[in-house]
């Protein structure tokens, strides 16, 4: 597989892991975040160091996930692998959250990914291949107390993956479902490698998931993590 990756919600947690990972490995990485000249500079300045080009995407805004991604593609010269990191969490009594809340959330945990799947599928349809991986929550099959309304943003991305697989989007791709909190993506194997000794664990899940995934055309998110 070619090593060309656009990773979003770079700035920070897993990814900035993975982003570090994917540049060790040997992969060429467009690091993408918001406010990477202000409130980021510090994690966009030590991701360009590791060699990392650093663009500027605000998944809430199609015009700047259009832009970002059009410029990862010069940048790289075609995108083959997409992970789709960014995200926010909350907590609390789902009576307290009005809707303008759940809309700020699911702006970035949905419609986010949405709009960062139809700003790369054009390209990755025109080149004949690509890999999309989703970088979901345990919470997306489970519901735990004061969780709902973050619930509820995960279960409609297991939804949205998923679907992909029904005729959603084109043939010929590759898509992958990460439902594990405490982990990080290796596309080398599109597998997951842990970040540090305590999350050896969720290994061999991923490895799974990249093995079903490397023999099917389509992968089941449901089949692909567990």
């Amino acid at each position: 597989m070619s090593k060309n990756v656009l990773i979003t919600g770079a700035s920070g947690g897993f990814g900035t892991l993975t982003t570090k990972l994917l540049l060790q490995k040997g992969y060429a990485v467009v690091a993408t975040m918001r406010n990477a000249s202000t409130k980021n500079k510090d994690v966009a300045a030590e991701l360009q160091a590791a060699g990392a080009k650093i663009v500027e995407i605000d998944v809430t805004s199609t015009d700047s996930v259009n832009a970002g991604v059009q410029k990862a593609i010069e940048l790289l010269g075609s995108l083959d692998i997409v992970i789709n990191n960014a995200g926010v969490g909350c907590a609390g009594m789902i009576e307290h959250f009005t809707p303008e809340d759940m809309q700020r959330l699911f702006d970035i945990n949905v419609f986010g990914i949405q709009r960062i799947n139809r700003a790369v599928l054009p390209h990755m349809r025109q080149q004949g291949s690509g890999l999309i991986v989703y970088i979901s929550s345990l919470l997306g099959r489970i519901t735990m107390p004061f969780y709902g309304i973050y619930n509820a943003s995960k279960w409609a991305l297991e939804a949205l993956s998923e679907a992909a697989d029904l005729g959603g989007t084109a043939a010929a791709l590759d898509r992958a479902e990460v439902a594990l909190d405490h982990a990080m993506l290796d596309a080398d194997d599109q597998a997951l490698a842990t970040a540090s000794a305590q999350h050896a664990w969720v290994t061999s899940v991923l490895e799974d998931a990249a093995s079903r995934a490397r023999t099917a055309s389509t992968c089941s998110p449901r089949s692909c993590a567990t």
